[in-house]
């Protein structure tokens, strides 16, 4: 079972350029199209399931500063009926929704303000507000959420300071604030997913570089561009790179205390990224982790420095945290750096 969302522009004639027109969203089953709802005017970011339901999320489009963006959501049935749409006006310039959770009476709404404001709001599933609250936490987006037994786990990214989870009660408090790590490396969440009353974390672990240096994807392979930088290697072959970059790199599945959030070590994955997390019909969880297979040194190139694609694995674990699968896949992923 599979989601997909498109989009289609009009030629506004007053304007001169073209504006969204509607987003799409299609579910498919087996390969076959179940169902398609559509949404005038309005840009699709990204979906949550919700039971046997969609919840689908994003912002009005704009073309101007001037002009304020809303986000905005709506539930889509199981027939494909979208039951209700709601335009979220808190006050804001601009406001994003960053994770959307099933709750004990509907659903949890994650969302940004002004680039600055954390805000939790949750619906019940008549799509009618029952709470909102906000709190300013800087320039902190927000990258994922998870249930916690008396609350949430939210986690936050800064370019320049990194990843931290942030404990939120249900009423939209601030408990507690974790940077995770070792002294010697930092690590980075990718996914996170609640299994077997806990908080699964899929993440990733390389060397820790200097405290000052944003982290973005340059500071995560900064150890192999310092060694190629001092050794002016800059026509090290594919193979030799690959290693340098694999060992550079290990995937890890973190579990967290349902009460403490605290997140410890459970499993690791030299040479790899830790991935997507999934619970299968099985009422198994399951691993995505990519392993490094091939990169390449492309200096030239803005948007990366180091390229290439990892394989992907699948890590089948019980309840009680006993590995019951490894698994192969045909699945390749890009590895930009």
């Amino acid at each position: 079972m599979t989601y997909r969302i498109s989009y289609t522009e009009r030629l506004d004639e007053k304007l001169g350029f073209n504006v969204t027109d509607q987003s799409v969203i299609q579910k498919w089953v087996d390969g076959q199209q179940v169902w398609e709802a559509s949404f005038k005017n309005l840009w699709l970011d990204s979906y949550a399931v919700l039971g046997d339901s969609v919840i689908v999320y994003g912002q009005t489009p704009t073309w101007s500063s001037e002009q304020t963006q809303y986000a905005w959501l709506a539930l889509v049935d199981a027939s494909g009926q979208i039951r209700w749409q709601h335009v979220m006006d808190n006050g804001f310039k601009h406001e994003y929704i960053g994770a959307v959770l099933p709750d004990e009476d509907g659903l949890a709404v994650f969302s940004r303000g002004n680039l600055k404001v954390l805000c939790l709001s949750r619906f019940d599933r008549t799509g009618q507000r029952t709470h909102f609250s906000q709190t300013e936490v800087g320039s902190y987006g927000i990258r994922n959420a998870a249930r916690l037994a008396d609350g949430y786990l939210v986690q936050l990214l800064d370019y320049a300071q990194g990843d931290r989870l942030i404990k939120m009660t249900r009423d939209g408090t601030l408990a507690d604030a974790y940077t995770y790590g070792s002294e010697d490396e930092n690590y980075y969440i990718a996914d996170m997913a609640e299994f077997a009353g806990k908080i699964c974390l899929s993440a990733y672990a390389v060397p820790r570089m200097a405290d000052d240096m944003p982290h973005t994807s340059h500071y995560e392979i900064g150890p192999v561009l310092e060694e190629i930088y001092a050794g002016k290697d800059f026509e090290i072959s594919n193979e030799a790179l690959t290693q340098k970059v694999r060992d550079n790199y290990t995937a890890l599945l973190l579990i967290c205390d349902p009460k403490s959030g605290e997140p410890q070590v459970f499993y690791s994955v030299a040479g790899s990224l830790g991935a997507a997390l999934s619970v299968n019909e099985n009422g198994e969880l399951v691993w995505e982790v990519e392993s490094i297979t091939d990169t390449f040194l492309s200096m030239a190139t803005s948007s990366f420095t180091i390229g290439g694609a990892s394989t992907v694995y699948r890590y089948t674990f019980d309840a009680a945290g006993t590995l019951l699968s490894q698994e192969k896949t045909e699945i390749a992923a890009p590895f930009r750096k």
